[in-house]
Formats: C-alpha cells, sequence, structure tokens
C-alpha cells in the first residue's frame, strides 16, 4: 500500500495488471466527473440561491480532489484510491452539514463510494479497508451531529438514527462482501488473460512435437514398405542388398554400404551413394569400382575390419580408416580427398549379426 510501483520493474503478469487498473482509474475519473457535474446541476434547481453557491463550491472542490489522484494513483494504486474515497466521504459529510438537513441520501453515496473502491482495487483487504474507512467517516459524522458539534436537523428520533446507521453500516460491509465475489472472478479472468499466451505456446510445442513424432512414424511405415516391396521385386542376394541400400538412402542414409564376410575377408556387395551419378563420379576419382572392394577381418586400421572383428559399432571423421588395406588398393589420402568433394565428412560403421555370428558391417 505505502510502496510506490516501479512499472519498469514489473514482470509480464503483473504489468498487464497495472495497465488495467489505470484503465479502471481512467473509468472512475470519467464516471465522478459526470457524476460530480449531476449533483451539482442538482443544487443549483433544488436549493436558494445562497445556499446554492455553498454546496456547489463543495462539489466543486471534491472535484478537485481528482488532480493529485491522477498523479498518485500511477505511483500509489492502493493509497491513492483509499485517501480520493476517504476525501469524497468527507465532502459528503460537509455537504449534509452545510444544507443543514441530515437524508438518506448520504448513506446511498458512501455505499457508492464502497462499491466504486473494490472495482478499482480488486483486492479482498482493500475492499474492507475502504468499507472500514467509509464506516469510520459516517459514524463520525453521525456522532460530531449528535453531540452537537456540528448543528443540523434529524427528520427522525435518535433511536430511528441508531437503527439507519446501523443498518448503513451493516450495507457497507455486505456491500463489501457481495463485491469480493466479482472481484474474485475478475481476478480469475486476469490469472488466465495473463497465462493464455503461455499455455498457448505450451499446447502449441506439444502438437508440434505430435506432428513430429507423427511424420517419423509415417516416414518409418512408408520406408518399410518401399523396402518390403523392393526384397520382394529382388531376385538373387545380391539385388536384395542393393535394393536394402537403396532405400536406406532414401530413407534419409545418403550413403550406405554394406560389406559380407567372406572367407575371413569383408567383400562390399552393396552401394548407395545419394543416386547413380554420385557413385560414377566416386568411381573416377577413386580409379575403382566401389562394389567387389575386399579388406582382411585382420586389418585393424580399417574401420570396417575392426568392427567385424569386436562386434561393436564405430564412428570416425578419418576416412582414411574406410580405405586402409583393401584391394584393389586405393591411395587413403586420396580416398580421404575424394570423399570430402562429394560432401561426406565421417562414417559410422556397425556389425550384422546372424545366429549370434557376424556377418557383415553396414558403413
Amino acid at each position: 500500500m505505502f510502496h510506490p510501483i516501479d512499472p519498469a520493474k514489473l514482470g509480464p503478469e503483473e504489468l498487464y495488471e497495472y495497465e488495467q487498473l489505470l484503465r479502471r482509474v481512467k473509468s472512475f475519473i470519467l464516471v465522478k466527473i459526470i457524476i460530480n457535474v449531476a449533483i451539482g446541476f442538482l443544487f443549483l434547481v433544488s436549493f436558494s440561491p445562497p445556499l446554492q453557491l455553498a454546496l456547489v463550491l463543495v462539489v466543486l472542490v471534491d472535484g478537485l480532489l481528482l488532480g493529485p489522484y491522477r498523479l498518485l494513483v500511477r505511483r500509489y494504486p492502493v493509497l491513492a484510491t483509499v485517501m480520493i474515497l476517504a476525501g469524497t466521504a468527507v465532502v459528503i459529510s460537509v455537504g449534509d452539514w452545510v444544507s443543514g438537513y441530515q437524508t438518506g441520501a448520504s448513506g446511498i453515496l458512501y455505499a457508492t463510494l464502497v462499491v466504486a473502491g473494490s472495482l478499482i482495487l480488486i483486492q479482498p483487504w482493500s475492499t474492507y479497508l475502504v468499507a472500514s474507512i467509509i464506516a469510520v467517516i459516517y459514524v463520525g459524522t453521525i456522532l460530531l451531529e449528535v453531540w452537537g458539534v456540528v448543528a443540523i436537523i434529524f427528520p427522525h428520533t435518535l433511536s430511528n438514527l441508531a437503527r439507519v446507521v446501523t443498518l448503513n453500516v451493516l450495507c457497507f460491509y455486505a456491500l463489501a462482501a457481495m463485491s469480493n465475489v466479482v472481484t474474485r472472478l475478475y481476478r480469475e479472468m486476469l490469472y488466465n488473460r495473463t497465462h493464455a499466451e503461455e499455455i498457448a505456446e505450451q499446447r502449441t510445442a506439444e502438437l508440434r512435437k505430435s506432428h513430429a513424432e507423427l511424420e517419423r512414424t509415417t516416414a518409418r511405415l512408408t520406408a518399410l514398405q518401399r523396402l518390403s516391396e523392393a526384397v520382394r521385386r529382388a531376385r538373387d542376394p545380391e539385388a536384395t542388398l542393393q535394393a536394402v541400400v537403396e532405400e536406406m538412402g532414401r530413407s534419409g542414409f545418403g550413403n550406405v554400404m554394406v560389406d559380407l564376410v567372406e572367407s575371413h575377408h569383408l567383400v562390399t556387395r552393396a552401394f548407395s551413394m545419394g543416386g547413380g551419378k554420385l557413385y560414377e563420379r566416386a568411381r573416377r576419382l577413386l580409379g575403382v569400382p566401389l562394389l567387389g572392394l575386399t579388406v582382411s577381418l585382420e586389418e585393424t586400421a580399417n574401420i570396417r575390419g575392426r568392427v567385424a572383428g569386436s562386434g561393436k559399432m564405430e564412428s570416425t571423421d578419418d576416412l582414411r580408416e574406410v580405405f586402409v588395406g583393401v584391394k584393389p588398393a586405393i591411395d587413403p589420402d586420396r580416398a580421404q580427398a575424394a570423399m570430402h568433394l562429394m560432401g561426406l565428412e565421417s562414417v559410422t560403421v556397425f556389425p550384422l549379426w546372424a545366429e549370434q555370428e557376424t556377418v557383415g558391417v553396414v558403413g
């Protein structure tokens, strides 16, 4: 209540709530100006000239309170609102004193201030604080009149006055309690509004994740369907292997080679390199065909030989390890330069198993 608000230090949720508060304050100021003008006009047509000026002056003083309120509410919204409502309550009492007549209209105006406070501040404790301050000012006004401090005419007996005062005070707190029902709903709306964007982003991320997973699943099913069709059309083992690597290439693996174990050697039996043109380019750069390359299982410097011997997957950025010890012989440095020219930077090799034995590798 007494701590100033710095909009620059507020978080997104607090800043939005602060902006909404200023909008409510702007509406309150506009409505209060209209009501003051209407009451001033009513005084002009209802009272005699000597009393007209005094009552209109009271209304004018109440209107002038809006100036400092508008400046103070940006930094101290609760304190400024409580002060403007308390000041207006005092002005209502002064209006009765100037007119010299105690009427029931004052109680209605006090009750209106309680509702205004709850609608501006949207805080339960602030609503009850406003109701308590208005009740104190109202009861204090009546006591000053009853004790004769202020000369005024009562339209009813003291016993009736006591009942009226008690009912008015109860009405102040009843209005505060009922207003809190509305303010709680409004605060829930503010909370939902400030979290709507966060919830929307979360839901969007979940949908994107689900969509990506669905696309991956669809791609796998499509690849399996194409693979089964390709295997079904193949007429011999080598054609089957070639169909497999080509389907792997279409499924996202740009370059695939399959080596099978034959007489203590690995023999390249299938190869896919992003299409026929790229394969022919590789063959020209290397000077030998890639299909039919052999390497001894004992050649540990060759990554394919090591994987076939150990049965464990390996990866390397040194593409020379793919061509060390192969026959027909290929210069490893020349092979690596050729692979780099075609955009290949690394290789991963994993074993192929059949009946607990390594029967080949896939790179």
